[in-house]
């Protein structure tokens, strides 16, 4: 007898078919599918994502997919999509056929919501809750940078002024504090976006300088090599003795590491106790 749910897993994606699910109700066979795929997620912390298709449909782990196809789903996925979306574990999704590329040495912690075209490097890490959606063009985040907690990116779509959009790019060794906003801008090797910063369209940080926190940096300003500016909106302050940022990304990498090997000793990805 074919099994009603087929798991397969794809890189950090695990997949769970549903073929053919009944309109009316649900056979044990497949509720035992769809939470044996469920605990799968919960249990491999190689998985970073699931996705289900059923009634040719498609749902993401910790996306808001209540109000998609709901007419034509059987009652029984209301409960599966009640524990996908209090899942902790990241969102890592393609939409219009991009999906994210992540090194397989950079940490995604959970809680994080990363969508399409976006590009993460080696050792780099992305902490508790971010939002990087590269929906409408791409972002690239490259080796040893650090994007801190709650923090939100996002790029732009093309304009007839600018056929290619807007991204939003990132180099090495970058520190996003806390709480930052990113949108349409680059910040090039070893900058340094304090907490709660704002960083606006076609704004730039040119290496070794640093954006405080609390600031707010206007569209197309740019913030030269080994400068701090600050303030709503931001302006110059002044030179900056050293840079922090190689030193800083260096801490943040061992910490990235730390917070690995204790999610990998739990067994899974999330604030429980691994379970035996």
């Amino acid at each position: 007898m074919t099994e009603p749910v087929t798991f397969t897993v794809h890189g950090r994606v695990g997949l769970a078919t549903v073929d053919h699910p009944p309109v009316n109700a649900l056979s044990q066979s497949v509720r035992a599918g769809l939470v044996a795929a469920l605990d799968r997620l919960a249990a491999d912390r190689e998985l970073h994502a699931l996705v289900i298709v059923c009634a040719g449909k498609t749902f993401f782990s910790g996306a808001d997919i209540k109000e998609f196809g709901k007419p034509l789903l059987p009652p029984f996925l209301g409960e599966v999509i009640e524990r996908l979306e209090s899942s902790p574990k990241p969102t890592i999704a393609a939409i219009h056929g991009k999906s994210p590329r992540i090194h397989d040495s950079a940490f995604i912690a959970p809680g994080c919501r990363i969508i399409g075209d976006v590009e993460i490097g080696p050792d780099a890490s992305i902490w508790y809750n971010c939002v990087i959606r590269a929906d409408v063009n791409r972002v690239v985040i490259g080796a040893r940078s650090n994007v801190q907690d709650g923090s939100v990116i996002h790029c732009d779509s093309p304009r007839p002024s600018a056929p290619a959009g807007w991204s939003t790019i990132i180099g090495e060794d970058v520190l996003v504090g806390h709480m930052a906003m990113l949108h349409v801008c680059t910040l090039e090797d070893r900058a340094f976006v304090g907490l709660g910063a704002i960083v606006m369209d076609g704004c730039a940080i040119e290496s070794d300088a640093m954006l405080a926190a609390g600031a707010m940096l206007t569209s197309g300003k740019r913030v030269p090599a080994g400068q701090l500016w600050s303030g709503r909106p931001a302006a110059y302050m002044r030179d900056l003795p050293r840079s922090a940022g190689e030193s800083g990304a260096a801490h943040y990498v061992r910490l990235a590491h730390g917070h690995m090997a204790e999610i990998a000793a739990l067994g899974r990805t999330d604030d429980g106790p691994a379970q035996g």
